[in-house]
Formats: C-alpha cells, sequence, structure tokens
C-alpha cells in the first residue's frame, strides 16, 4: 500500500491530467518528484543546527526531500538553513495550520505545504504564494 501522501499526490496528479484541477507546472514537477520518491521524511526540529546534519544524512541515503513540520518554533529557521546549504532539495513544511505560518514557511523557501486539515485561508494564501 502507498503513503498517504503518495496516494493524495497521485489522486492529485490525475484529477490534474483529466483537466478537473488546474496547477502550475511548477506544482506538478513537484508532485511528480514526491510520486517518484515514494516516500517523505517528516522531520520535527527541537534544534535549528540540526537541520542541515539531518538533511545531509537524508542526501547521503539518495533522499532529496524532506518536510520540516510547524510543530516547534525553529521550524521556519530550519527551512531557511536547509534550502540555503542544499538548493537541490526538495524542502516542505508541515503541520501548517495558519496563514502566518504559511507566510513563514514560503519566505523561508518552502516548496511544498502540508495542512493536515482544510483551512480555507491557508488554501487561499497557498494559491496566492504560488
Amino acid at each position: 500500500m502507498l503513503p498517504a501522501v503518495a496516494l493524495v499526490t497521485v489522486a492529485v496528479a490525475v484529477r490534474a491530467e483529466q483537466g478537473q484541477l488546474s496547477m502550475s507546472q511548477d506544482t506538478m514537477d513537484i508532485l511528480d518528484r514526491i510520486r517518484r520518491r515514494g516516500i517523505v521524511p517528516v522531520v520535527i526540529l527541537d534544534k535549528e543546527d540540526l537541520a542541515e546534519p539531518l538533511a545531509e544524512t537524508f542526501l547521503a541515503a539518495g533522499l532529496d526531500i524532506m518536510e520540516v513540520t510547524f510543530r516547534t518554533e525553529i521550524a521556519e529557521a530550519a527551512i531557511r538553513r536547509v534550502t540555503a546549504r542544499f538548493p537541490g532539495m526538495l524542502v516542505g513544511a508541515g503541520m501548517v495550520l495558519q496563514t502566518e505560518e504559511l507566510k513563514c514557511a514560503v519566505g523561508a523557501g518552502a516548496q511544498f505545504i502540508v495542512a493536515p486539515g482544510l483551512n480555507e485561508d491557508v488554501v487561499t494564501a497557498s494559491r496566492q504564494a504560488g
């Protein structure tokens, strides 16, 4: 069985290919990259200086993708550090519940956002952020 993120990614990609969902090419590329990897390491960091060594470990293992959850106050800083040091890594933000978190994540360089539920304000802000 595919992980939930893969199932969602496949469902979204199919809907987009069928013309049922409008997405930018960048969004489709990100979803395709997630689908091809088949796994997205989800991390909760308590210390921002652990972000880069963890990303380096993932890259050494062949994983060029990670999701940093907004469960701690250092998530934005961790995303900023990883995206600055490893520009080829696909870095996302998870547990995004508020539009302010979304703005922080995008400003830090997050390339995808994961929310555990549907908050229409976050969806609207996501569309505005691209």
